[in-house]
C-alpha cells in the first residue's frame, strides 16, 4: 500500500484531494461541498473588479473611522480664488469662440440663395450700415453747432415768406394773409387772388 500524507477538500466542491507516497489522487465525496456560498464572504467566481472591491473593503475595515471621515464643514465649499479664475477663463474662451464663429446663411427655399440674391442682401446690409453711420455723423454735427445754422435758415425763410406775402399793387385787398408760422414754401400761395365762383 501507499502512505497518505495530507487530505484536503477543494473549496465549495465535492472533490477531496489526497497526497500520498506514490503522488497525488482525488476522491469524489458527494454532499461535501457548500451548495449556497456567501459571495460577500468569499466568492470563488469573483471577477477582477469584485476582487479589487473586496481588497479595498478589507483595508477600510482595518483603518480607524476617525482617519477615514471627512471634515463636514469643508465638504461642498469652493475656494473663491479658484472659482474666479475658472469663470474668467470660461468667459475668455467664450469670447474667442464668438470671434471665430462665422455667421452662416440659412438654407432657404429654391432660388433664395442664388448668387445675385446673396449679393443683393449683402448690398442692403452695407446700405443699412452706411445710413447708420451717416445718421450718427449728422447727429454729431447737430450737437456741435447745427442749431445756429438752423436759426439762420429759419430767419431767411421768414424773410422770403414776408417778401412773398406782400400783395402786388394791382391785387388790392383780395389776397389772403398767410397764417403765422407758414414757411417760404407755402407762403407763395397766399399772395395770389382768390377766384370767385
Amino acid at each position: 500500500g501507499k502512505l497518505i500524507d495530507s487530505v484536503r477538500f477543494r473549496p465549495y466542491e465535492d472533490v477531496l484531494g489526497v497526497g500520498h507516497s506514490g503522488g497525488f489522487g482525488g476522491i469524489i465525496v458527494p454532499g461535501a461541498g457548500v451548495a449556497n456560498f456567501d459571495s460577500y464572504e468569499a466568492n470563488p467566481f469573483e471577477s477582477r473588479t469584485q476582487r479589487r472591491e473586496r481588497e479595498v473593503r478589507k483595508l477600510l475595515e482595518k483603518l480607524q473611522p476617525d482617519s477615514i471621515m471627512l471634515d463636514p464643514s469643508s465638504i461642498g465649499s469652493i475656494e473663491p480664488g479658484v472659482a474666479k479664475e475658472y469663470e474668467a477663463q470660461r468667459e475668455k474662451e467664450k469670447q474667442e469662440q464668438e470671434k471665430l464663429k462665422v455667421k452662416k446663411t440659412k438654407k432657404k427655399m429654391r432660388g433664395k440663395n442664388k448668387v445675385g440674391n446673396r449679393e443683393k442682401r449683402k448690398k442692403l446690409k452695407e446700405g443699412v450700415e452706411q445710413r447708420a453711420k451717416a445718421k450718427a455723423r449728422i447727429d454729431g454735427e447737430d450737437d456741435d453747432g447745427g442749431s445756429s445754422d438752423d436759426e439762420e435758415d429759419d430767419d431767411a425763410a421768414e424773410e422770403g415768406a414776408e417778401a412773398v406775402r406782400e400783395p402786388a399793387p394791382g391785387e388790392g385787398g383780395d389776397a389772403l394773409p398767410p397764417p403765422p408760422g407758414v414757411g417760404a414754401a407755402l407762403g407763395r400761395f397766399y399772395g395770389k387772388k382768390r377766384r370767385k365762383t
